[in-house]
């Protein structure tokens, strides 16, 4: 394809600049409101479908799903490009921008703040109101995450919630060793206390490593990543966020120390596998990566929610949806009821359910697909069906690896002893906003 070189200070200044009032109006979802806005009647799609995505070694799984919509609506055909295939994802938003569209595209949280101020993207409001589709069927918090102003720019086509250390996983044999139900995780932080000490065996083997996952004990705290609606400011220091790190500084020393920590510790999820870790944080994902390790297939595991802080009234099971990605339609597309058409089938059928969930193991955004009888006799996907509830989606933000990263680091820091509670939470807030402050400043120039 010919596409002009796109640079992104050429791409801001052709129109697609973030402007204060542009980046606050990304900021607003409104949830899950539709109106008709005159969308056009629907027809058979036909014809051919540029669509553009990023699933990478993913890709000839997925194009088998392809080929299913294309014998489904005889007529179609999907040609299909990977972001690769465009020299990564930035490079290809950076073309979609200046107007090399596809006619469907996968979204993702860090391209919102370029297409849709460019309105690269279609408001999708009008196509849901006139097929009738009920959003409640995906995870509100992913639906939200992808409202902008009130117009949805994109069906949910993965879950936020997946990806994070919101999962707790257990050795069952372990369990059964110390007189604990082994299908019975802990659900508050006092129950994991407990398991913790009956489990771990100083030097031999973990109980838990509960750090480089702080984000999740913050939600579970009912605390904060961000103190504002627009991702600008950082808002874990507060009494839950300093209640949290504590607890997780607390269990670190209940298992023998820094010292044990560092020797047990590390590469978590193998030696959850080999046995010297009889608990393990981790995403929806381990299921999978269990079956395919020698080791890791012999390990019988329980699953649960990650607990919350009994002693905290409004803490609950909590997880933080730092961005799932999305199929919408480009404003230019050639074929917007053929991208539409893809997009609804990649989402809201059991394209959805086969290929997020029986063939990657993860939990679906789409809630069917995780709740399905066949779905539901694996114990992972009775958890992960809760899990999407406790959801909550999080504003964009250009900074905000960055800034999760030096919460991380510093709280990691507390953990080991390394540190104190207080001076961990002021460096890493410290850190942490002159992240995002250069980063917005960094969006505007």
């Amino acid at each position: 394809m010919n596409r002009k070189s796109v640079t992104r200070r050429t791409v801001l200044a052709s129109g697609a600049a973030l402007s204060a009032g542009a980046l606050a109006a990304c900021g607003t979802s409104t949830g899950q409101t539709t109106q008709n806005t005159g969308a056009p009647a629907a027809t058979k799609p036909t014809g051919n479908i540029e669509f553009w995505h990023n699933w990478s070694t993913r890709a000839p799984q997925l194009r088998v799903y392809l080929d299913q919509f294309e014998q489904q609506h005889p007529g179609t055909k999907v040609l299909d490009q990977d972001a690769t295939q465009f020299g990564g994802r930035a490079k290809m938003t950076a073309g979609i921008i200046a107007g090399t569209m596809p006619d469907s595209l996968m979204v993702f949280k860090d391209m919102y703040p370029l297409v849709v101020p460019a309105k690269a993207v279609m408001g999708l409001n009008k196509y849901v109101s006139r097929d009738k589709i009920d959003l409640k069927q995906f995870a509100d918090g992913d639906v939200k995450e992808r409202t902008f102003s009130g117009e949805l720019v994109a069906l949910p086509s993965a879950s936020g919630g997946s990806g994070s250390g919101t999962l707790l996983y257990w050795n069952k044999a372990h369990f059964k060793q110390v007189g604990i139900n082994p299908d019975l995780g802990p659900r508050t932080w006092s129950d994991l206390e407990e398991y913790v000490s009956k489990l771990n065996r100083t030097g031999e083997r973990l109980g838990v490593n509960p750090t480089g996952v702080f984000l999740s004990w913050l939600f579970t705290n009912n605390g904060k990543l961000y103190a504002d609606a627009d991702g600008k400011t950082v808002g874990f220091d507060s009494p839950e966020g300093r209640d949290a790190l504590r607890y997780v500084t607390g269990l670190v020393q209940r298992q023998g120390g820094t010292e044990v920590l560092q020797t047990l510790g590390a590469d978590s999820r193998n030696k959850f596998f080999q046995g010297q870790h009889s608990m393990l944080l981790h995403p929806d994902l381990l299921p999978s990566l269990a079956a395919n390790d020698p080791a890791g297939k012999e390990v019988e595991w329980g699953v649960g929610l990650l607990p919350h802080n009994q002693a905290n009234s409004r803490a609950k099971f909590q997880t933080a949806s730092r961005g799932g990605h999305g199929y919408g339609v480009s404003s230019q597309a050639k074929n917007p009821e053929g991208a539409w058409a893809l997009a609804k089938f990649l989402t809201l059928s059991d394209a959805q359910c086969d290929f997020m969930t029986k063939v990657q193991g993860r939990v679906s955004t789409l809630k069917r697909c995780n709740t399905a009888p066949d779905m539901q006799k694996r114990s992972e996907f009775q958890v992960f069906s809760k899990m999407l509830d406790g959801v909550v989606s999080q504003p964009f933000s250009p900074g905000d690896d960055k800034a999760v990263a030096a919460l991380e680091k510093h709280a990691t820091s507390a953990a080991l002893g390394q540190t104190g509670v207080d001076v961990a939470i002021v460096t890493a807030v410290r850190e942490a906003q002159n992240e995002l402050d250069e980063a917005w400043k960094q969006w505007r120039s």
